[in-house]
């Protein structure tokens, strides 16, 4: 159990932000998920199931932009 642990707490990622990166990452998602749903739900006139599929779908690209967005972050402190 320690192990999974000491990873995330070792990440150079979850350094961002003063250490709030983690509260700062789990809030935004939700926030996001919720606005991208309401989004497309009115963009698809107004098909729940659709715009759940959709919402759903996007999860995984949320991550790897997000994935993407952090290493930009750590590269660029490292060079200064």
């Amino acid at each position: 159990m320690a192990d999974p642990i000491d990873r995330v707490l070792q990440q150079p990622s979850y350094e961002m932000l003063g250490g709030y990166y983690i509260l700062f990452r789990r809030c935004f998602f939700l926030v996001w998920m919720v606005f991208f749903f309401l989004l497309s739900y009115e963009l698809l006139w107004q098909n729940l199931v659709l715009a759940a599929i959709i919402t759903g779908g996007s999860i995984g690209p949320f991550f790897l932009l997000e994935q993407k967005i952090a290493l930009h972050l750590i590269s660029s402190r490292e060079e200064t």
